[in-house]
C-alpha cells in the first residue's frame, strides 16, 4: 500500500493572460513548498528535520525554448537542496509522484481534469537542471481551450501528490484519476482510512477525494488536523451517511438510500460540506419519502433548501385536516419561529378558500 506524504496544488488565476503576455521559451514558477507540510522552526526532532523536502513547479504557458513544445503547456519539478541535505552532503533524493493538471471555465465554474500521468518514480539530483521530472509538451494549449479561444477566461490547477513509499511496481501505475468510481471500495491505492464509532472502516485515495472535493482538499491538504492523519475517525456522522459522501465523490451519483434518516443526515452533510450536486439528489430523492410522519421535516430543513420548503408547505395545503392536529404539527409549534408558522397558515388559505384550523 502506498502512504502518500502530502500533495500541492498551484493554483493559476486567468490562465488566458499567462498564456497571451509570455512568449514562447519564458516561464512562471510556483512558490516553493515542503512535503510534508511544516516550516523548519516546527520541526520537533531529528526525524522529523530529516523527512521534509523542498520543492517547486515551473511552468512555460506557451511551451520551453524548444521547437517542437510551441502551442504546448512545459511542465517541469525541481527538487531544491535543504538545509539537512546539505549539511550531511546529500546531492539528491528518489521520490515517487503523480501529477495532474486541470482547469476551471470561470462562466461554468467547474473543475475538468485534461490530463494526470501515471504514478512515477525519478531521481532527482540537485543543482541539475537535467535532473528529475519534466514534459515540454506535457498538455496541447488548445486542451486547455478547447474551441481555440485563447482569451476565455481559465483558471489553470496543477495539482502533484508525493509517496513516501520508493517502491513501484507496473500495477501501481495503473492508477486513472479519469475513472475514480472504479477505485470506490477498492483498496488498490488506498491510502487513508475513516473509521466510525459502530466500528466500520472504509479506506480510500487522497488524491480522489482532494481533486473532487474542495473540503476533502481542505482536510487533506489545507492544514487541519487531519493532514498528516493515516487514520480519521469520524465521530457526528454515521457509516452509512459517510459512506454515500464518499461515493459521491468517487462517481457524482447518489447511492441509494431509502432510509429517510439517513437521508436527511446526508443532506444536513452535503449542505455543510459544499457538496452542491449532492445536495440537489438527495432533495428529489427525499421528495418521494414524504408522508404524515415526515412532513414537519421538509419545512425545518427549507431553509437550506427552498424545493424542500415549498414540498411541504404542498403536502400540509393538501392534508391539511390529517396534519393540523398531528404529532408533526406540534414539532413545527416547538422548533419554528412565529413568521414561518404564519406563512404556513397563508399558503394553505391560498390553497383553500376556507379552512376550519380547529384550533
Amino acid at each position: 500500500m502506498n502512504r502518500i506524504a502530502n500533495t500541492f496544488t498551484w493554483e493559476i488565476g486567468s490562465f488566458q493572460e499567462y498564456v497571451r503576455n509570455i512568449s514562447h521559451g519564458s516561464s512562471i514558477y510556483s512558490q516553493k513548498f515542503w512535503i510534508p507540510k511544516f516550516p523548519l522552526d516546527k520541526f520537533q526532532n531529528e526525524n522529523d528535520i530529516k523527512n521534509p523536502t523542498l520543492w517547486q513547479l515551473r511552468l512555460f504557458p506557451n511551451g520551453d525554448n524548444s521547437i517542437e513544445s510551441i502551442n504546448h503547456i512545459s511542465l517541469f519539478l525541481k527538487a531544491i537542496q535543504t538545509p539537512y541535505e546539505k549539511l550531511n552532503e546529500i546531492n539528491g533524493r528518489n521520490q515517487k509522484y503523480i501529477v495532474i493538471i486541470g482547469r476551471t471555465l470561470i462562466n461554468e465554474n467547474k473543475k475538468i481534469l485534461i490530463k494526470n500521468t501515471s504514478i512515477s518514480t525519478n531521481y532527482f539530483v540537485f543543482n541539475n537542471v537535467s535532473s528529475g521530472w519534466g514534459h515540454r509538451k506535457f498538455v496541447e494549449l488548445n486542451s486547455i481551450f478547447p474551441d481555440g479561444n485563447k482569451s476565455q477566461d481559465v483558471d489553470l490547477f496543477v495539482q502533484i501528490t508525493f509517496f513516501n513509499d520508493n517502491d513501484i511496481t507496473k500495477e501501481e501505475g495503473l492508477l486513472d484519476i479519469n475513472k475514480p468510481m472504479d477505485y470506490f471500495e477498492n483498496e488498490s491505492f488506498s491510502d487513508i482510512e475513516f473509521t466510525f464509532e459502530c466500528g466500520s472502516k472504509i479506506r480510500a485515495h487522497r488524491v480522489i477525494l482532494a481533486f473532487n472535493s474542495e473540503y476533502f482538499k481542505n482536510m487533506l491538504n489545507g492544514g487541519w488536523k487531519e493532514q498528516d492523519m493515516d487514520v480519521i475517525p469520524i465521530k457526528e456522522t454515521s457509516y452509512e451517511t459517510f459512506r454515500a459522501i464518499l461515493y459521491f465523490v468517487y462517481t457524482g451519483k447518489l447511492l441509494n438510500l431509502d432510509n429517510f434518516e439517513t437521508q436527511c443526515e446526508l443532506f444536513k452533510r452535503s449542505d455543510m460540506m459544499l457538496l452542491g450536486n449532492l445536495k440537489k439528489l438527495v432533495v428529489k430523492k427525499m421528495i418521494e419519502f414524504i408522508n404524515e410522519d415526515n412532513w414537519d421535516v421538509f419545512l425545518l430543513l427549507g431553509s437550506k433548501d427552498y424545493i424542500l420548503k415549498f414540498t411541504g408547505l404542498e403536502y400540509a395545503a393538501h392534508h391539511w385536516e390529517m396534519v393540523k392536529t398531528s404529532e408533526g404539527m406540534l414539532r413545527l409549534y416547538s422548533n419554528y419561529d412565529i413568521n414561518e408558522m404564519e406563512e404556513l397558515i397563508l399558503f394553505v388559505n391560498k390553497r383553500k378558500e376556507i379552512v376550519d384550523f380547529g384550533f
